[in-house]
């Protein structure tokens, strides 16, 4: 339920494959933020790093995305790989989120649930 698939281009051609999201962990590891964004919000794990688009998932997606930019030391660029995003999408949901964490009282309250279940 932490794995996640990532997507190689090898010669043009599209290569798959699988990546525990626990092999690239620095101060917090993107696994234990998308594990406890899940538990928090009552998502599984593997609904957050599918493809569906509805407002909950996005949410988490989005938590997730605010909390492995400002607590790991992974680019942005690197964070949409580990999440098989587009980079774009990734930016710009970094974006929303840091501007919704000042004026949205809810998310500014799991945001800071979740950022204190990772220091635990």
């Amino acid at each position: 339920d932490t794995d996640i698939q990532t997507e190689e281009k090898v010669s043009g051609s599209r290569k798959y494959r699988t990546e525990n999201l626990g092999d690239i962990a620095q101060t917090v590891s993107l696994r234990k933020i998308v594990i406890v964004t899940a538990e928090h919000l009552d998502i599984p794990t593997s609904v957050i790093l599918g493809r569906r688009r509805t407002a909950d998932i996005s949410y988490a997606r989005t938590l997730c995305y605010l909390l492995s930019a400002n607590l790991t030391g992974y680019s942005l660029s690197a964070i949409s790989r580990s999440f098989d995003r587009d980079y774009s999408t990734v930016v710009h949901m970094y974006k929303e989120a840091k501007a919704r964490l000042k004026r949205d009282e809810q998310f500014a309250r799991d945001y800071n649930t979740i950022v204190t279940r990772l220091s635990e």
